[in-house]
């Protein structure tokens, strides 16, 4: 049965049954999710004696589901979790039609439709731990599902060996306090396997130290921050770090000084921001790249050209990807916005005191022009801070395939005409 009829069905014999209980507008109703091979099942039995809560035996497809594929807002959301140890081992001990439970999970907690056709990527649990080990990460995305979950609001984190600890739990449902305490969890049945070495061990005690963080909200542990004027290569960074680098933009903490748009698909990654208010606290970043222009005329003008842009398509193309390939020629004179040209000249300044001319001591500064002339050497310099290696032929191959070369868009009548326009404002 699909998920879309057995919603159907469900909510249809619970009006049955009661006809204030809808799950679309029951005002306390309870969401139970988790990465797997953490009691979820035995936990969503239990407590569903106590308050409307999903399928224990997932029949609606949501005990592992990422948030966007949730239909309906619970009123509450508990996250269950474990030990990356004890989960994996779990996942992978038990099996639905000579498939791991790791390999159907992978899918799951991916967001993505998981089929029996699909190759599974892990032939046993051998195979998996030797990936952890020489990559050291979690491939099959628990790390990754428990950072999609960390951006909804309000949602209840918990270990499974905490629940009938906690009466915190009690407390977020509205339930009487002692009630989870009832809880009983089971002994596990796996025990450490043979392939399980000190090393895989190792790196999963600093997974489950990355589990904490997720949980807190602490930055990500590489701590690395890109901050750039706008206009000044940010996306082509962007495309070499995650392409050429493996270091991906991060989701994994909300700062309200930064502006996170993407979810972290790896285990290294950057936070991002323009800091255009000046508000963010640069020392509490270990690393900084800071992608400016150094000429003022040439970053006014990129940012002007790009807000004043016209359009070949029609005008109500939503799309901005549509939209910027589409781009023509700015059509109207720097004259005609001084207003424009006061703010961001004002944002440009600011922002060149706090970045350029007291930059942090961990930082590397890319210019933007030198950057287009110099590709190869900002490329090695760019390894051997982030990576502590350098690759020149990482560097000629990023080069080659992106196209990165020097396009200098301003005429000396444009750049005089600005520097005009400048003066006149001063």
């Amino acid at each position: 049965m699909s998920y879309i009829n057995y919603n159907g069905l469900s909510t249809l014999i619970k009006k049955q049954k009661s006809p204030t209980l809808n799950l679309k507008t029951e005002t306390r109703n309870l969401l139970v999710v988790s990465h797997g091979g953490s009691a979820t099942t035995s936990f969503i039995t239990f407590i569903g004696k106590y308050i409307p809560t999903n399928c224990p035996e997932d029949l609606d497809g949501l005990k592992h589901s990422v948030p966007s594929k949730v239909g309906y807002s619970p009123s509450h959301i508990i996250y269950i979790y474990g030990d990356m140890d004890k989960t994996m081992r779990s996942l992978f001990r038990r099996q639905r039609n000579s498939v791991t439970l790791a390999s159907q999970h992978e899918h799951k907690l991916k967001g993505t439709r998981y089929s029996s056709n699909l190759p599974a990527n892990f032939e046993n649990f051998e195979a998996y731990t030797k990936v952890v080990i020489a990559e050291n990460k979690e491939p099959v995305g628990c790390l990754i599902h428990m950072r999609q979950w960390k951006k909804v609001p309000n949602v209840f984190f918990i270990h499974y060996e905490q629940i009938c600890t906690s009466d915190t739990i009690d407390e977020y449902l509205g339930i009487p306090k002692g009630t989870c305490s009832k809880f009983k969890i089971l002994p596990r049945e796996s025990q450490i396997q043979p392939c399980e070495t000190p090393e895989y061990l190792q790196a999963m005690q600093r997974l489950d130290v990355k589990v904490q963080g997720i949980i807190s909200g602490q930055i990500h542990e590489t701590n690395l921050l890109v901050v750039s004027f706008p206009r000044s290569g940010f996306h082509l960074l962007q495309t070499i770090f995650e392409s050429y680098f493996s270091i991906y933009e991060c989701a994994c903490q909300k700062n309200v000084d930064v502006s996170i748009k993407t979810i972290v698909t790896g285990e290294n990654a950057f936070h991002r921001a323009h800091d255009l208010d000046l508000k963010l606290n640069k020392k509490q970043f270990n690393k900084t790249v800071i992608l400016y222009r150094k000429d003022i005329i040439e970053s006014l003008d990129a940012c002007f050209r790009y807000e004043f842009r016209t359009f070949d398509k029609e005008p109500g193309i939503d799309d901005r990807k549509i939209k910027h390939l589409s781009c023509g020629e700015v059509t109207i004179p720097y004259s005609e916005q001084h207003e424009f040209f006061k703010t961001v000249g004002k944002w440009y300044n600011d922002w060149v005191k706090k970045w350029v001319t007291e930059p942090t001591p961990n930082s590397i500064l890319i210019e933007y022009s030198e950057f287009m002339k110099n590709p190869q050497i900002t490329l090695d310099k760019l390894q051997e801070f982030l990576l502590q290696t350098k690759n020149s032929e990482l560097s000629t191959k990023i080069v080659q395939e992106l196209k990165i070369e020097f396009k200098h868009s301003m005429t000396s009548q444009k750049y005089k005409e600005l520097c005009d326009v400048l003066f006149s404002l001063n």
